[in-house]
C-alpha cells in the first residue's frame, strides 16, 4: 500500500506543497538506488534518489523538527581544505567514515549500495571543501536538508554521525587547525540536518 504526506516547503520567495511517496517503491532509476522520490507539485520537479536510505516509519508533517537558528553561516576556512588534503585523501576520509557507520548505531539508515554512498559524500565534501563542483555536476542542487528528510535524524542519531565522522578524520595526518575547522563545519551541517526531537532509537 502506498502511502503519502504532505508539508511545505520555501525554495527562493516561492512556496511549494511537497509530497512524500513511499510504501510500493517506485522503480529505483539505478543501482542501489530505492526508488523514493521527493515531488514539488509545481513546475518544479526535484527528484529526490537516495541510494542507500531505508525509511521505516511514516513521517508526519508535525513531526518535523526545525532546527532554531536556521542554516549554519558559511564557514570561509574549509574552502582551503581541498588544497591541503586532496581529493585522494578526502576521498579515503569518507570511505573510512562510512566503514565506521556501518558499524554505528545508525547502520540501519543505510541499506544498499554503500560505494555509491561514499562516491556521493565525497564529491559532495570535494566541493565543500574547495575541490570542483562534482557533486552540482553529477547529481544535482545539493538541498542537503531537504534530502534528509527521507532519515529521522534527532540528536542522538546526529552525535553517532558525528563521532564516526570524528573517529575517521583522527586516522589522518592533517594539521590539528584544519580538523578543528573540518569538525566546527560538520557540527553547524549536521545540526541543520536535525529534523526530530525524540529518536526512533529510544
Amino acid at each position: 500500500m502506498r502511502r503519502e504526506t504532505h508539508l511545505l516547503f520555501t525554495v527562493g520567495f516561492q512556496t511549494e506543497r511537497v509530497s512524500f511517496f513511499w510504501g510500493e517503491p517506485t522503480r529505483p532509476s539505478g543501482p542501489g538506488q530505492s526508488g523514493l522520490r521527493l515531488r514539488l507539485r509545481s513546475k518544479i520537479r526535484l527528484p529526490l534518489l537516495v541510494p542507500f536510505a531505508k525509511l521505516t516509519i511514516d513521517l508526519d508533517p508535525n513531526d518535523i523538527y526545525t532546527p532554531a537558528g536556521g542554516p549554519p553561516p558559511p564557514n570561509p576556512n574549509v574552502k582551503f581544505l581541498f588544497e591541503k588534503w586532496g581529493e585522494v585523501a578526502i576521498r579515503k576520509l569518507v570511505s573510512d567514515f562510512y566503514d565506521l557507520v556501518a558499524t554505528s548505531e545508525i547502520q540501519w539508515m543505510f541499506k544498499g549500495d554503500w560505494e555509491l554512498a561514499k562516491e556521493k559524500q565525497a564529491d559532495f565534501m570535494i566541493q565543500v571543501l574547495g575541490g570542483p563542483s562534482y557533486y552540482i555536476e553529477k547529481w544535482g542542487p545539493a538541498r542537503m536538508r531537504m534530502r534528509h528528510f527521507v532519515f529521522p535524524i534527532s540528536e542522538k542519531e546526529r552525535l553517532v554521525w558525528f563521532r564516526c565522522y570524528d573517529e575517521a578524520l583522527q586516522g589522518f595526518d592533517f594539521e590539528h587547525d584544519d580538523k578543528i575547522d573540518f569538525l566546527y563545519f560538520l557540527d553547524g551541517f549536521s545540526v541543520w540536518m536535525v529534523n526530530r526531537k525524540d529518536s526512533i532509537m529510544e
